[in-house]
């Protein structure tokens, strides 16, 4: 049975996203690359001699915190574990009044769009403070629209995974919590190591079925993505036990791709948790210069408590009860 599903990926990554920036106070350059997703990180946060517990809206699967600019506020801006850099709108920048630091631009399927930096001294989450962080504000940087049309929600900007640099990061869906501290997770035994080359998370995920046929992938894990699994795009075909399969459409920064959707008959191991008959959404077609990367959604993460160490690169998942 085919079945039309709209697969919305409003993400802007691995092998089609590189940025260059430049300014006389701060030479860097951030040369093309084919699969990395541009980073940035506050200069310095506040260190925490207790944790920092905030309250989020969950709206449409979607995490949005309140927090306050250089004193002013509060505004709402949306958590995305799979973006690398923090955003907000043009009207937002105005409002605040905010110094340019830097201009640069993105590669967007070889096509260069130009953006501009503006520094934030001081953004707080609850008691958590981030100092001195650049966000990118271009109306040629349609990610803040996309997403806002696709969760139907409204929000003043994007909070990306760099942001949360300095802090452990945790996510807790049922209870709706966010956490900041100060702290590592080098001495838990049950913590993950997770790829850091590609400047999110990234998981190696084994998928088995009844037929003791494997596939192993990576994943990004990205709370921006609602869905459960979508294989790198450089898998263009299933060669596992199947309960259901059906059909969509996947729409990317490339445009729009047929998309297959099969319900395996086993289970994916993430570490040492099982998730049980897992669908798996993949490009049915070939793409130029596809990248190794898939996705791993809302649908799957929002199982669990999920902890962040980016200093160590490691990631706690615990399962809810």
């Amino acid at each position: 049975m085919k079945v039309k599903i709209l697969f919305v990926m409003v993400i802007l990554i691995l092998g089609n996203i590189a940025l260059a920036k430049k300014s006389e106070d701060s030479p860097k350059v951030f040369k093309k690359s084919q699969y990395n997703v541009f980073y940035d990180t506050p200069q310095k946060s506040l260190n925490l001699t207790t944790p920092a517990i905030i309250s989020f809206d969950d709206t449409n699967n979607s995490i949005v915190v309140q927090v306050m600019i250089n004193g002013k506020g509060p505004y709402r801006f949306l958590v995305d574990t799979g973006l690398g850099f923090s955003t907000m709108t043009t009207e937002l920048e105005r409002e605040l009044n905010l110094p340019k630091v830097m201009e640069g631009g993105f590669y967007i399927n070889n096509v260069v769009h130009q953006v501009k930096f503006y520094r934030v001294k001081e953004l707080s989450i609850g008691e958590a403070k981030l100092n001195n962080y650049d966000f990118i504000v271009s109306p040629k940087l349609t990610v803040i629209d996309d997403v806002k049309k696709v969760r139907n929600i409204s929000f003043d900007g994007i909070l990306g995974f760099g942001a949360f640099k300095h802090y452990l990061l945790a996510i807790d869906y049922p209870q709706k919590k966010l956490s900041l501290e100060s702290g590592t997770l080098t001495n838990d035994p049950s913590a993950l190591k997770y790829k850091n080359d590609y400047n999110v998370p990234v998981l190696s995920i084994k998928f088995l079925d009844k037929d003791k046929k494997t596939l192993d992938a990576l994943f990004m894990i990205d709370s921006g993505f609602n869905e459960e699994f979508f294989l790198p795009p450089n898998i263009n075909a299933i060669d596992l036990k199947p309960l259901k399969t059906t059909e969509g459409k996947g729409l990317g920064t490339e445009g729009e791709s047929t998309v297959g959707i099969v319900q395996i008959d086993g289970y994916a191991l993430i570490g040492n948790e099982i998730i049980n008959n897992p669908k798996l959404a993949y490009r049915t077609t070939k793409m130029k210069g596809a990248s190794p990367i898939g996705l791993m959604g809302h649908a799957i993460i929002s199982k669990f408590k999920i902890t962040f160490d980016q200093k160590n690169a490691l990631i706690k998942f615990e399962k809810i009860k």
